[in-house]
């Protein structure tokens, strides 16, 4: 290992002056592959440039790789809670088509609830998604969201789109599922559940009483793209923003 890693948690104070301007001191955190299997060629590089496309509103964040590790470098006074977490979560987002007989409810604290709609007995989250059928993911919209205020302007939504060749296969399969409901999901929790009550045309939102700062991280995850396989922290990581 080359001595920039070395250790589980590696502090490094970069003063180095390019083109007449000092970088920022960073602070790198060393996360490896949570399988012990080899990563597949090419997934590396995958990963990294998801990661920095997650990290791109981060002035100076920095995603480097040695063998199989990968630093992120995160300027000294960043939230590094937040954007260690929004860097090397997994970020599969799935359009779940669910079964006609469940619908979703969403509760006071934002959670959606299935229910069985004859008997209004809860079905609990794992098994219900288990019983709807993936019909999209997060790779075919495309990579451009948007985060806006939402109608009533206390909250905020991303806006999204599927990519020019899902649109129509999009709306042929809410036309075909009118009444049924459409979760959206993020790492296999629901993020929302829409009744299809009409043909949609490929265009939507993600609306969940999301503040700016969700809204923002989950357009960078959208924009990013999942990781190729899931990340376990190398040592200990920060849990909050690091002092100069």
């Amino acid at each position: 290992m080359s001595p920039r890693w070395a250790g589980w948690l590696m502090v490094v104070l970069v003063g180095a002056v390019i083109g007449g301007s000092a970088r920022p001191k960073l602070v790198h955190t060393e996360f490896v592959p949570q399988a012990s299997k080899a990563v597949a060629p090419g997934q590396l590089d995958q990963a990294c440039a998801a990661m920095r496309v997650r990290l791109k509103g981060v002035r100076g964040a920095m995603v480097t790789t040695d063998g199989n590790r990968i630093g992120v470098g995160l300027p000294v006074g960043a939230n590094a809670a937040r954007w260690l977490n929004l860097a090397t979560r997994k970020g599969e987002l799935a359009f779940v088509l669910m079964p006609a007989d469940l619908e979703g409810r969403t509760s006071a604290n934002r959670t959606v609830e299935w229910v069985e709609k004859e008997t209004g007995r809860t079905v609990p989250e794992p098994a219900a998604l288990a019983a709807g059928q993936v019909v999209f993911d997060g790779t075919d919209l495309s990579p451009t969201p948007r985060v806006e205020r939402e109608p009533a302007g206390t909250t905020w939504e991303v806006v999204y789109q599927f990519g020019p060749q899902n649109k129509t296969a999009f709306e042929s399969l809410t036309a075909q599922n009118v009444g049924r409901y459409l979760a959206m999901t993020l790492d296999g929790k629901t993020l929302m559940a829409q009744a299809i009550r009409a043909a949609m045309p490929g265009v939507g939102v993600i609306a969940g009483s999301f503040s700016r700062e969700e809204a923002e991280d989950l357009s960078c995850l959208v924009s990013g793209g999942p990781l190729p396989f899931p990340l376990r922290p190398a040592g200990p990581v920060p849990t909050a923003a690091a002092r100069p």
